[in-house]
């Protein structure tokens, strides 16, 4: 062999998977095994999840050292056609239950979206022992050594994880960041936040109902449907203190600390139902950071894979999903919100990989 090393043997075997441009296979799976230590982080598709080996999405691998995310279909038959509702129906009789008004307006208009490109999307939110093995650390709140490694990573930055590199100025991250090492190691260069629409399009799986397990709620504050779907203030342990017996005004208590088991504070990646597309803790667990930056007013026009919402005086970006001090109404599919700035964390805030196709 001119080209690399001769090997004489009759046992050795080889896998090799071809696909077209247009139809790249539905699972993604990155090795992060070899820890921030490693020179490269293999990757390897799957025709679905259930062909991921060592017994599939069952095995804890695929919340710590295996990183493993869903091909979202936007040119296939409806549901994954690229069109969906963004945002939530207001006005009565349609109006969703929990629909917020901030000085006096809706900031979830109900408008066409449109995708044309196909993407991956994290199956979990990506998890303390993934992005340990990415970073070398994890700047968690909880860290009881028996349940950490699968719980969601949180209390991390925006800037810790893509820089501050502005976007869609550019889709360049800093090479330090959590995704500027993750591309370097992996050799997927596009991988990052989703947007917001590609988010909800996710989350969505083709309901447009407030839950994507296609049910609306039952209640804004707690939610027997939602009790199903993700970790939130009605299942997490917090309890609401009555302060003012005659006019019932109270406070949230976190009653826990930060070593606390996975049936207080955030759960265990993959603890409740996945919607239809395979994609679990969607509602709830931590708020997900997303590539925008937060805008008040998306308008009611159709609109065509659009990248940003960008309001050039906002520092705050966007985060979706709600979390596990989020009230039921603040888990809904349509609901958005502007978190923190870009540079602070929170134990309620965390994140899940995408990568865009071209």
């Amino acid at each position: 062999m001119a080209d690399g090393a001769e090997v004489d043997t009759a046992v050795a075997r080889a896998r090799v998977t071809a696909w077209t441009v247009n139809a790249p296979p539905p699972v993604l799976s990155i090795d992060l095994s070899s820890g921030p230590s490693a020179t490269n982080y293999p990757v390897a598709y799957y025709p679905s999840a259930e062909a991921l080996p060592e017994g599939g999405l069952t095995n804890a691998l695929y919340r710590t050292n295996r990183l493993v995310m869903r091909r979202i279909r936007t040119q296939a038959p409806y549901p994954e056609d690229g069109v969906f509702w963004m945002g939530s129906p207001q006005g009565y009789p349609f109006e969703e239950l929990g629909v917020h008004l901030i000085f006096g307006s809706y900031y979830e208009y109900l408008h066409e979206v449109r995708l044309t490109r196909d993407y991956y999307l994290g199956i979990y939110e990506v998890t303390q022992w993934q992005y340990k093995q990415v970073m070398n650390s994890t700047p968690s709140f909880f860290t009881n050594a028996l349940y950490a490694a699968t719980r969601p990573v949180e209390r991390v930055s925006y800037v810790a994880i893509r820089g501050d590199i502005a976007y869609p100025s550019n889709d360049l991250v800093t090479a330090s960041s959590f995704m500027g090492v993750l591309r370097a190691k992996s050799g997927l260069n596009t991988l990052d936040l989703p947007s917001e629409a590609q988010w909800e399009y996710a989350c969505r799986a083709g309901s447009r109902r407030a839950l994507n397990t296609d049910v609306n709620l039952t209640g804004t504050n707690v939610c027997a449907n939602l009790n199903l779907a993700g970790r939130y203030a009605g299942n997490s342990g917090i309890r609401y203190v009555v302060t003012n017996e005659q006019t019932q005004a109270g406070e949230w208590q976190v009653p826990f600390g930060q070593d606390a088991a996975p049936s207080n504070g955030t759960a265990q990646a993959g603890s409740y139902l996945p919607n239809a597309w395979g994609l679990y803790d969607m509602h709830g667990n931590v708020w997900e950071w997303c590539l925008d930056r937060w805008s008040f007013n998306l308008g009611i026009d159709p609109v065509t894979d659009p990248v940003m919402w960008y309001s050039p005086t906002s520092a705050t970006p966007l985060g979706r999903s709600g979390g596990w001090r989020s009230m039921a109404q603040d888990c809904r599919s349509g609901y958005r919100n502007g978190v923190l700035g870009a540079s602070s964390g929170a134990d309620y805030l965390g994140f899940r990989v995408a990568r865009t196709l071209p």
